[in-house]
């Protein structure tokens, strides 16, 4: 890889000049997943993201923080990251789902920890023991999600009620209906016509 490829200076707003960049103990990054997504394009390595990812690695390989954590689609291929990485880091990968930590969504993701080989003195248990100190025996509940207080899901049906396009302004309640202080009220007014003729 080019030494010109990446630059550890660049202007810093703080400072007003060219600062260099400085490792932090622990990056964390998110790579992009549209070239490694079966909705997206599906290009992997060969996508255009692969740039941004070439970037990323080249900045990891100069700074060489002691812990790198990334994220990314279940389907990334984590022997990218083993073959760039593994003369300076432990690399674990495993697919989490967020369901089986609790969470009412499914989401499956690959996280990648790497812990630096000559930085860090002891390394930890493997990345599967580490889950497990995470994960919650409890029944999905939606109540994660809908938590709104009655103030905050009447605020909510009071602006659906409104409606402020054109096309669609006939198929809801005619102008200056008013929205009452009861929340199931206010529900029953955000409806359109279509779908207060199909309530049940």
């Amino acid at each position: 890889m080019s030494k010109k490829a990446v630059r550890k200076f660049m202007h810093c707003k703080v400072h007003n000049k060219r600062c260099e960049m400085k490792p932090s103990k622990v990056h964390i990054a998110g790579l992009p997943c549209v070239d490694w997504t079966p909705n997206g394009l599906g290009k992997k390595e060969n996508g255009p993201t692969a740039v941004l990812m070439a970037a990323w690695v080249a900045l990891r390989l100069i700074l060489q923080e002691p812990f790198i954590i990334n994220e990314n689609a279940k389907t990334f291929d984590r022997n990218i990251l083993d073959s760039i990485f593994s003369a300076y880091y432990v690399v674990e990968s495993m697919v989490v789902d967020a369901a089986e930590r609790g969470l009412p969504q499914s989401r499956e993701r690959r996280w990648t920890v790497m812990v630096h080989r000559s930085l860090v003195l002891q390394r930890a248990s493997s990345l599967d023991n580490v889950v497990r100190l995470f994960a919650m025996p409890e029944a999905c509940s939606w109540q994660v999600f809908l938590a709104a207080s009655d103030d905050e899901k009447l605020h909510e049906l009071k602006w659906a009620a409104r409606e402020t396009n054109p096309k669609r302004a006939s198929s809801r309640w005619p102008t200056g209906v008013k929205v009452g202080l009861d929340v199931d009220d206010a529900f029953v007014q955000s409806l359109s016509q279509w779908e207060l003729d199909n309530w049940k």
